[in-house]
């Protein structure tokens, strides 16, 4: 058994698969912005927090991103406070930050 398509409709599907990708591709760009954006407020607003504590002092945070573990490292390193501990529990991940 063959499927037998005309150029015409053939040339239609294609242009069709086409535009889906490309829309599927700005979705994918505009969630990637959404996500760097929304990581940008949130590290804008831990620096806040951790301004707002004294020296020596801990925040707590909990996140379920698995790739906070190393945004949080990484956040730690680059503002000079310390990464105390980073802990696994299920889906969720414990993270505790001392203010320099």
């Amino acid at each position: 058994r063959s499927l037998t398509v005309n150029p015409e409709d053939r040339q239609k599907m294609i242009d069709s698969l086409d535009r889906i990708m490309r829309e599927r591709e700005q979705s994918r760009e505009r969630l990637n912005t959404s996500l760097r954006e929304f990581s940008s407020r949130l590290f804008t607003a831990l620096e806040k927090a951790l301004a707002e504590m004294g020296s020596g002092q801990v925040l707590r945070i909990m996140a379920t991103d698995p790739g906070s573990v190393k945004d949080f490292a990484a956040f730690a390193k680059q503002t000079g406070n310390e990464l105390l501990s980073t802990a696994e529990h299920g889906k969720e991940f414990e993270f505790y930050i001392k203010r320099k």
